[in-house]
């Protein structure tokens, strides 16, 4: 295309034409052309530059090693990532092409290539019928862009049309509770605790009149119990007849007996039986007796008068 454009404007120095092919050259075409060495046929680089930087490119694009190297980086051709299909079968056909191929080769060692690389399963089927079918790399390209065409139109089909599928939002929990959750489990806290103080409440008070029901009751009743002392509970402590210690280790140890005078248990828990003073014996026995007394009062208080009255009687007589 250079050499074309060159001959339509009219340019014929070899020194033009090599100023004009360095401007257009890329930076890579500049360093492959450094790094050849000119040949004994090509013609002389001080005479004709233009001529020799030719020469000495085709003998590099035209090398065995050059073509091994290209096909071996076309066996190895992969898609990118977010590349199209179209632009990845041209890639691959653009390599194809640097491999000196004919054009049954050139068909071949593309559907090779998209067979063993092209992640896309439908762009696969495309090369593999076209091959069988004896088709050539314009007709691959063709089928390639129209199937590609197609998916596009589907695509905004799609997303047009289609019903949005709704997103389900999970609950997030806080690993720190917050303060209205302190609060409650606080409160929570509080209402078990006065319901579970209540029950021991109810279920201490139960144990104390099953332990204490007897003694409770002999020493309700006084000197009326029939029962006696001694005979409540028989795991109790014979000390202080409470259930819940054993007699070495009550407190009444050391204390003495109020009824018997002995150290060692209470006046509760004593065997003996209970003794009483003179005065309670007075007492119970002004209540029990019948009002005897009174009467008897009553009729010392009449002699008494009648005797009183006599006396004026037997002192008249005495001084008559």
């Amino acid at each position: 295309m250079l050499e074309t454009s060159m001959q339509l404007v009219g340019v014929t120095d070899e020194y033009t034409k090599v100023r004009l092919f360095k401007i257009k050259a890329g930076s890579k075409l500049l360093s492959i052309l450094e790094n050849t060495s000119s040949p004994a046929e090509a013609p002389s680089p001080e005479s004709y530059p233009y001529s020799n930087a030719v020469t000495r490119l085709q003998n590099f694009f035209g090398s065995r090693d050059y073509r091994l190297m290209q096909r071996q980086k076309l066996r190895s051709m992969t898609q990118n990532v977010g590349e199209s299909d179209v632009k990845y079968v041209k890639r691959v056909v653009a390599v194809a092409k640097l491999c000196d191929f004919n054009d049954e080769q050139l068909m071949e060692n593309v559907a090779y290539v998209i067979q063993s690389h092209a992640p896309n399963p439908k762009i696969r089927e495309i090369s593999r019928k076209i091959l069988r079918k004896g088709g050539s790399i314009a007709t691959l390209l063709e089928k390639i862009q129209a199937y590609e065409l197609e998916r596009v139109h589907e695509d905004i089909y799609q997303k047009n049309h289609s019903q949005q599928p709704r997103s389900t939002v999970a609950t997030v929990t806080s690993e720190q509770p917050s303060r209205q959750s302190e609060e409650n489990d606080s409160q929570q806290g509080s209402i078990f605790q006065i319901m579970r103080n209540g029950n021991n409440r109810h279920r201490n008070e139960a144990l104390g009149r099953q332990a204490f029901g007897r003694s409770d009751a002999n020493r309700g009743r006084g000197v009326f119990n029939r029962r006696g002392p001694g005979r409540g509970n028989s795991s109790a402590c014979w000390r202080c007849t409470s259930p819940f210690h054993t007699p070495e280790n009550c407190h009444a140890i050391r204390k003495i007996c109020r009824n018997c005078q002995r150290k060692g248990h209470i006046e509760r828990a004593c065997r003996q039986s209970q003794s009483f003073n003179g005065q309670k014996r007075k007492s119970n026995a002004a209540v029990d007796e019948p009002s005897t007394k009174i009467r008897k009062l009553d009729a010392v208080s009449d002699d008494e008068t009648k005797i009183e009255n006599s006396h004026p009687v037997s002192m008249l007589n005495s001084t008559c």
